[in-house]
């Protein structure tokens, strides 16, 4: 039996994955830098990119958008974030931001939180699955 809790990191693992691990987002990223003159260059690098060819906010919104993560709070997501780009500086504040501001500027899709009381019964679920 599946719990929707292990579903819902799991989920959010494979979409930092996705993108963080992707060579095709890396050959991408570098086909772009190589077409930049030295100084375009340079200026890019000195805007400090956190890390080569990914957002973080690249990274959060599908994980925002997927049904199976809205069971992930956002100082959750911003911990399995941190944890995969160890140069992120996410909190859930950040998250929190991604949220409420970008489907309206970006268009983005936001599946609602789950409740503290849907959340704690999926974790006792949990515990009496293990207790089995």
């Amino acid at each position: 039996m599946k719990n929707v809790l292990v579903e819902a990191a799991v989920a959010a693992k494979q979409h930092i994955d996705n993108l963080v691990g992707s060579s095709d987002a890396k050959a991408e990223r570098k086909a772009e830098l190589m077409k930049l003159s030295k100084d375009e260059l340079c200026e890019l690098i000195m805007a400090s990119e956190k890390f080569v060819g990914v957002k973080i906010e690249d990274v959060v919104q599908p994980i925002l958008a997927d049904p199976r993560c809205a069971w992930l709070d956002y100082g959750t997501i911003a911990e399995l974030v941190k944890a995969a780009i160890p140069t992120a500086n996410t909190t859930n504040k950040s998250i929190a931001s991604y949220a409420s501001k970008y489907p309206e500027k970006k268009g983005w899709s936001i599946e609602p939180r789950k409740s503290q009381a849907e959340k704690t019964a999926a974790m006792m679920e949990l515990i009496n699955l293990q207790e089995v």
